[in-house]
């Protein structure tokens, strides 16, 4: 049987990202903030009702970016994949954790003043290692131009 393992989170930073050496890689681990929000029909305007805090973890050239270009309060998008881990503290319990590890991130741009979000993202320079998840289909190719026994309904979404 075949899985996926997927994140996409909008939010904003907790606190200024630090770079950090973990067995002689780079490291940044942030917590981000996601507000879901309901619309209050006699305010006329949205409210949040509750926040959740993500753990995201970036490596290697891209956590060393990152710590560069974001800093608390920023929102950004990041994409990855959910890992647990477990480890015993100094106390001798265990200790269990579930962080985002990051594949990419991009800042999104904010109108000051007016808690709206602009469509404009930023987006961090392009990395070696970026490449389509399904290089199968190139740009020019439609869903239609899919070889004969793959048809749309074959695709998972």
């Amino acid at each position: 049987m075949a899985s996926y393992n997927k994140v996409i989170l909008m939010g904003r930073i907790g606190k200024d990202p630090v770079v950090q050496e973990v067995n002689g890689k780079k490291m940044v681990r942030f917590r981000l903030a996601t507000s879901n929000v309901q619309y209050n029909p006699q305010e006329n305007r949205f409210e949040t009702v509750s926040t959740d805090w993500h753990t995201i973890v970036v490596w290697g050239e891209r956590a060393e970016r990152l710590a560069q270009t974001v800093k608390k309060g920023d929102l950004v998008l990041v994409e990855g994949q959910l890992r647990s881990r477990e480890w015993e503290g100094q106390d001798g319990q265990k200790r269990y954790a579930v962080e985002v590890v990051a594949d990419t991130y991009r800042k999104v741009l904010s109108a000051k003043g007016t808690g709206q979000d602009m469509a404009q993202e930023v987006e961090p320079p392009a990395f070696e290692d970026d490449a389509p998840i399904d290089s199968s289909l190139s740009n020019n190719e439609s869903i239609d131009d899919l070889p004969e026994g793959n048809t749309k309904d074959d695709l998972p979404f």
